[in-house]
């Protein structure tokens, strides 16, 4: 008994990691896609909107075995406290970075890179952290519609 409890606790473990990992690699792939195709600023909501979707989705999910709040921090608030943290990190060492281009002499092209994708990654968490309480209260709302009787 006390060894099916570990290991439900493991797989719960590993869905978590799964789906941070998920989160942030979903974000950075669509930031990469919005760079490498040269889209236009109004495609930059793009990778904001899927992960909205992702986020969403995994709330229905029953295979996770994780509750909705766990789903919010591991989709949500993991990459967005990492990114924030890293923000802030390289605007502490580099307090003339441009994070909209991530443009600065002296600096080496990785540095560079890794401040405007944590700077687009910190933006979309905020997007993310409005979009979760609205995702919420559709959900009360939908449900209670959907328990009322015809």
């Amino acid at each position: 008994m006390a060894s099916q409890k570990t290991r439900l606790t493991g797989t719960a473990v590993k869905h978590f990691m799964l789906i941070a990992l998920g989160s942030t690699f979903l974000q950075i792939f669509c930031w990469a896609m919005y760079s490498y195709l040269e889209l236009s600023i109004v495609m930059c909501g793009l990778s904001f909107v899927v992960t909205a979707l992702l986020y969403h989705f995994l709330q229905k999910e029953q295979e996770t075995g994780l509750s909705r709040r766990i789903v919010f921090f591991a989709a949500i608030c993991i990459p967005f406290a990492v990114a924030a943290a890293m923000t802030a990190t390289n605007l502490l060492r580099y307090p003339n970075l441009n994070l909209l281009n991530a443009s600065l002499d002296g600096v080496s092209p990785l540095t560079e890179m890794v401040s405007l994708y944590a700077a687009r990654l910190t933006v979309n968490g905020v997007c993310l952290l409005v979009f979760a309480p609205i995702d919420r209260l559709f959900r009360k709302e939908r449900k209670q519609a959907d328990e009322k009787p015809a």
